[in-house]
């Protein structure tokens, strides 16, 4: 199975790659919304906004993306890379 499955964490609504590939971002039904590593799939952080289940996201230009939510929530994230 693969590495997020593994993790015990609340079923998964959506999985995207960033456009560069390095990243991996997951959306949960507890709301939580996760990045990972791609080389790895590693977790890196877990992000917190909506109330009810996060079940669509997709990265847009310059390391940013969007998340959707069951509360009818949209967040709006900036992912700042290390280099």
């Amino acid at each position: 199975g693969s590495l997020i499955a593994e993790q015990s964490i609340a079923g998964t609504g959506c999985v995207r790659y960033r456009p560069d590939g390095r990243l991996v971002a997951s959306a949960h039904w507890d709301g939580s919304v996760r990045l990972w590593s791609s080389r790895n799939l590693r977790p890196l952080a877990v992000l917190r906004y909506h109330r009810d289940s996060a079940f669509a996201l997709d990265f847009g230009e310059a390391g940013v993306f969007a998340t959707g939510s069951k509360d009818g929530s949209v967040a709006l994230w900036a992912v700042l890379s290390a280099e």
